[in-house]
């Protein structure tokens, strides 16, 4: 099981940024691995070791979305994106809210509304700073859809977020903070 301990904190990361709590991903992760262990023998390339982990933690993920939250999986890319839009809430007073709720949690509370075809392409990329080609890799779909699904999850993050957590004119939506709080709920 060499191959697979080495990303334990990485599909922790995922796992913890996908259910939005260190308890669900900690039995995300746990389950992951069980099944990894179980499964060894159909890892055919040990150097896509982290890609079939990756797989294996977001099917999970999805297939407790399906019993949990199937709302969240069915959006489609046009009419979904456009009423997923249409029904966030956006903010009146941003500098108000940022003091009230500019923190870690609140990002990840923004992450919990998004759809998860648009959520696990924005976590790799700012969470775990994936290119769009390993992103493509990993999920198995085509670069041009990784980087619109991204830019899509962005829109709908910046109707949620408070200004300050995205200033104008600047690159990264996401904090430095996002991705250093990926482990801070490990346990």
């Amino acid at each position: 099981m060499t191959v697979a301990y080495p990303h334990l904190d990485f599909i922790y990361n995922v796992a913890l940024r996908l259910s939005g709590s260190s308890f669900d991903a900690e039995d995300l992760t746990q389950e992951a691995f069980t099944v990894a262990f179980r499964k060894i023998n159909q890892l055919k390339d040990p150097d896509k070791s982290r890609f079939w982990l990756l797989s294996i933690v977001r099917n999970l993920y999805l297939r407790s979305l399906e019993k949990n939250r199937p709302e969240l999986l069915k959006v489609s890319d046009d009419e979904g994106y456009t009423a997923t839009f249409d029904n966030l809430q956006g903010t009146d007073c941003p500098e108000k809210d940022y003091f009230e709720r500019a923190t870690a949690q609140s990002v990840q509370d923004s992450l919990n509304r998004l759809p998860e075809k648009y959520k696990t392409p924005l976590i790799l990329f700012y969470a775990e700073e994936w290119s769009y080609r390993e992103i493509s890799e990993g999920l198995e779909i085509p670069m041009g859809t990784v980087m619109s699904r991204i830019a899509r999850a962005r829109d709908l993050l910046k109707k949620t977020l408070p200004k300050e957590i995205h200033p104008p004119g600047k690159g990264k939506l996401i904090s430095a903070d996002f991705a250093k709080t990926s482990s801070a709920g490990k346990g």
